[in-house]
């Protein structure tokens, strides 16, 4: 019965990152910032990586929990905030320093988010390392 609910639960953690993402895709269409738009498609590249991989591999739905049920969603949240205070048109001096702290925090968002989706292969590399050196240890026999 666990195992239904681990699978359950990884159906339902692959369903709502779709959907996160999706959310992502449709505030694109509604950034005029051509530096803001290019930082949220790379967002939107690298989270869709992360999950083709996750759904080749269920095993890694674990690490990415914090991802899809918390930084995604952030993500989206100021970006619509942004949306909206662009579309305002207020210009003043705390609106220029909310529109840079967006782009810099979308460009740490899309280191973050490449880190992420490296660490996703790094038990692969460490087994594959592990496998080379037990074969590169028998063939010295």
């Amino acid at each position: 019965m666990e195992n239904n609910n681990e699978f359950n639960k990884g159906i339902k953690e692959l369903s709502n990152l779709k959907e996160n993402i999706y959310n992502l895709r449709k505030l694109f269409d509604e950034i005029e910032n051509d530096n803001v738009k290019k930082l949220l498609k790379e967002i939107i590249k690298i989270s869709d990586k992360i999950y083709k991989e996750v759904v080749v591999n269920t095993n890694k739905i674990y690490k990415i929990e914090k991802f899809n049920n918390y930084y995604i969603i952030t993500v989206e949240k100021i970006i619509n905030k942004y949306i909206k205070l662009t579309k305002s048109k207020i210009n003043n001096s705390e609106s220029e320093a909310f529109f840079s702290k967006v782009e810099e925090f979308l460009e740490n968002v899309t280191i973050s988010f490449d880190n992420l989706y490296q660490s996703l292969f790094k038990d692969e590399v460490i087994d594959i390392d592990a496998e080379i050196k037990v074969m590169e240890k028998e063939m010295k026999l």
